[in-house]
């Protein structure tokens, strides 16, 4: 009789034990979570640490809170609240779920376009299934990025467009296009950067470019475009190996490429300041920047970012292969954006698979808040530079620029 009254008293022993287990486990978790929520929104490009952990899979994070919660059902009900606030934690902010709250239909579809880019990733073996998906989203506007070698296959494609190309940009359009001129920052230097004569790959510094602008005869007006492809981070991540880490020639090298990524996307913002003119304009491509990274946020944050308005999902649109130690297309990071100034509202926004290509296709529609006084489409031989200006002030758009207050990294 009295071991069966010594039993349910064990029982409930181990009971309350495995709780203030769970209990400080769920609770330590919780911290983890708000250090590194803290650390890729807030301290973000500041420190080495938080650059790694801001491009690791962060579904990683989902796998201890789900089974912390399903653990936390049979305790008391503040176990079972904590973990709950971490899976909201982890899925919502941390993984940057998006809820298209924002999307505002269009009242006349005339001054609607449709606009899709993507990073083909020098693809030749899928281009066509690449071209064939951006077609299927019936875009007036096409922007690629990483077109090497592939421009007469992709003119083939579009034999009805307007098409332009240069370097590795190219750009169709149904509607009449102007090509501007194109964005490489390290071709001169500039006094407000640093000099990096002496870099080792300077040369491909020196013909790099970022950006290409270009100006568009829409049906509500002329419009200024910008195909951006901005430097990858694998150059830097690759310097933070566990053997490398330690030692400080590979940290220093780790900051000179951050800082090269730095002024790259500041000066490319500059050429957008400098070439959008008086007009609505559209800046998209390939950031290779998450919108909580602190030089997006900078440079680019004050355009509206369509997915982050209409889309709904996480919108992951990199890298769906080439990653040894992840699964083939499952993207885990959102790098490609299709940016727009005030001028204009989205009423839909999307990611798909491109059908080959290391990133996702992004899609928006897009229209003009200011219909009136627009002008209709018109020849291309008509569309001239008398229709538009291009900036000739670099040095203005860069030193009034207000996104150079940044400190040093």
């Amino acid at each position: 009789m009295n071991r069966l009254r010594s039993e349910p008293c064990t029982i409930k022993r181990v009971t309350r034990r495995l709780e203030k287990w769970l209990l400080r486990l769920s609770v330590t978790f919780f911290v983890i979570l708000v250090i590194v929520w803290v650390l890729i929104f807030r301290v973000s490009e500041a420190w080495w640490v938080s650059v790694l952990i801001s491009h690791v899979p962060r579904i990683i994070l989902a796998l201890p809170a789900i089974a912390l919660a399903i653990f936390s059902l049979r305790c008391r009900w503040r176990v079972l609240i904590i973990n709950v606030v971490s899976l909201i934690i982890v899925f919502w902010p941390i993984m940057g779920l998006q809820l298209g709250t924002q999307a505002k239909p269009a009242p006349d579809r005339s001054h609607e376009i449709s606009v899709v880019s993507c990073n083909i990733s020098q693809d030749r073996g899928n281009l066509h299934c690449v071209v064939e998906r951006a077609l299927e989203r019936q875009p007036d506007l096409v922007c690629l990025q990483e077109c090497n070698g592939v421009e007469d296959e992709l003119r083939a494609y579009f034999t009805d467009w307007y098409c332009v190309s240069r370097g590795e940009f190219f750009v169709a359009s149904k509607f009449p296009l102007l090509l501007g001129p194109a964005c490489m920052p390290f071709r001169t230097n500039h006094p407000t950067f640093a000099d990096w004569s002496g870099h080792p790959d300077f040369d491909y510094l020196r013909r790099r470019m970022t950006a290409i602008a270009m100006h568009v005869a829409t049906p509500s007006g002329n419009v200024s475009l910008f195909n951006v492809h901005l430097q990858s981070p694998r150059r830097r991540l690759q310097r933070l190996t566990w053997e490398q880490v330690s030692s400080s020639d590979s940290l220093r090298e780790f900051k000179q490429e951050q800082l090269i990524m730095a002024e790259e996307s500041m000066f490319t913002r500059a050429f957008v300041l400098q070439h959008r003119g008086d007009q609505p304009y559209l800046v998209v491509g390939d950031f290779n920047m998450c919108c909580e990274n602190s030089f997006y946020k900078q440079d680019w944050g004050d355009l509206n970012n369509s997915y982050s308005l209409a889309g709904f999902g996480y919108g992951y649109t990199a890298l769906c292969y080439g990653v040894d130690i992840w699964f083939d297309n499952a993207p885990w990071l959102r790098i490609d954006h299709i940016l727009f100034s005030s001028d204009w509202q989205v009423s839909h926004a999307d990611v798909f698979d491109s059908g080959g290509s290391d990133h996702r296709l992004i899609w928006a529609k897009l229209w003009s808040r200011t219909k009136e006084d627009s002008p209709p489409v018109g020849d291309v031989e008509n569309f001239t530079t008398s229709d538009c200006s291009f900036g000739n002030n670099l040095e203005e758009s860069v030193l009034s620029n207000k996104f150079l207050t940044k400190g040093p990294v």
